[in-house]
């Protein structure tokens, strides 16, 4: 080069279009065809061209990584530069690029249509995603958009100001002239936080899915609400932990079939309801498997002997019709017979002792009642002109025969 510094033969500046963008030192040089110098492509091929250094904007460090790196000119970019060295023309540096719009063409214009008031991005809107708040007006809407369609917008359009981080796949970040943000993935999202994360919001938070949706712990997760509704529609909801612990002053659990399943299983202080059983309630300390057998197996027992108490305190049967001593045996025996029923199906699957057993039992203990009232019934018409002393001896060893039966069905 015999220039000796620049600007000794005046300032020679140039326009001309990119041709080559692969660096081979990866310093962001291009190769460019200048107008009225490399016109003929016979005679200088792209490879004789020389490298041209970017001028890039003071704001910029261009130091050890820092600041912007100078890769964004493209093939075709129309640029603006100067020669260092003058006449010799071979130490190119371009100052800047612009556009231009051949045939005078809207439709051939590198302005971006998105800077021009023209949304080019079609979004496939999903679940509450609200449409998109591009309102631009040209010339407020600053936009930068990469080769293969990154694209980030800074829109200053009066009353309708945002700012758009667009993924050429979908995946985008709007925030709209409210301050309004909408996240946007079209595939997966992940969130890492390596210390604590808040999310608080002044009104209310919804977080839904068209598919499940887990929370994991390694320690505890808590829940605290003035209310806390948990709906399963007609789908299975379920608990499955080591250790559950309810604790509220008042706890309901409602459902056609609320079933308790444990080796071990108690309510402490509590009354066990349900809509079959009405003036039968199981009340205890504690309620579990042996208990619910033994109080059931009591009560029966309980039952017999109260219906023998109320027979052998009939009064003397001289004068006393037939049908009116039948219908004071129903009375005693009805009465036995629905509390049995009542309480049985009231009974939830336990250890040792299910629901469909209480019932084959019960089922059999009532029709033995059954048979009893029907043997007194015919008894009793055959010595009705009897003592009652006769009688009450009769009662006593039927019932004692049938309370030993039932006894027996629950071992």
């Amino acid at each position: 080069m015999s220039t000796k510094y620049l600007g000794a033969e005046g300032f020679r500046w140039f326009v001309g279009v990119v041709a080559d963008i692969k660096d081979p030192q990866q310093l962001g040089r291009v190769k460019v065809r200048v107008f009225g110098i490399h016109d003929n492509t016979n005679d200088i091929s792209d490879d004789d061209l020389p490298w041209a250094q970017l001028l890039m904007s003071p704001t910029s460090a261009s130091l050890s990584g820092v600041g912007y790196s100078p890769t964004g000119i493209a093939p075709d970019s129309y640029v603006v530069g100067f020669f260092a060295d003058g006449m010799e023309a071979q130490f190119p540096i371009i100052m800047g690029t612009f556009h231009k719009m051949p045939d005078m063409d809207p439709n051939k214009s590198d302005v971006n249509t998105l800077a021009r008031g023209t949304n080019k991005l079609e979004k496939q809107l999903t679940g509450p995603e609200p449409a998109s708040a591009y309102k631009a007006q040209y010339p407020k809407n600053q936009v930068f958009e990469s080769k293969t369609g990154h694209i980030i917008e800074i829109d200053d359009t009066d009353g309708d100001e945002r700012i758009h981080i667009y993924h050429r796949k979908g995946t985008y970040v709007e925030i709209n002239k409210d301050g309004r943000i909408v996240i946007k993935s079209v595939d997966s999202a992940i969130d890492v936080t390596d210390k604590d994360k808040t999310i608080y919001a002044k009104g209310d938070i919804t977080i839904e899915s068209e598919k499940n949706i887990t929370l994991k712990a390694a320690d505890t997760i808590s829940l605290t609400a003035k209310t806390v509704n948990i709906a399963g529609g007609s789908s299975t909801m379920k608990l499955v932990s080591g250790a559950v612990g309810v604790e509220s002053g008042n706890v309901r659990l409602k459902g056609d079939y609320v079933k308790v399943d444990s080796p071990l299983s108690s309510v402490s202080g509590a009354n066990i309801s349900s809509g079959k059983v009405s003036a039968q309630a199981v009340a205890a300390g504690k309620v579990n498997a042996s208990s619910v057998k033994a109080k059931t197996t009591a009560g029966l027992a309980s039952a017999v002997a109260g219906m023998a108490d109320k027979l052998k305190n009939l009064p003397d049967l001289a004068g006393m019709t037939l049908p009116d001593l039948q219908s004071a045996l129903n009375d005693s025996l009805g009465g036995l017979k629905q509390t049995l029923a009542e309480n049985v199906t009231s009974i939830a699957d336990s250890t040792g002792i299910k629901v469909g057993d209480i019932s084959g039992q019960v089922t059999g203990a009532v029709s033995k009642l059954e048979t009893l009232s029907s043997n007194l019934d015919t008894k009793f018409d055959s010595l009705i002109s009897g003592k009652v002393a006769s009688i009450n001896n009769l009662v006593d060893s039927e019932v004692s025969d049938t309370l030993e039966s039932i006894s027996g069905a629950f071992g």
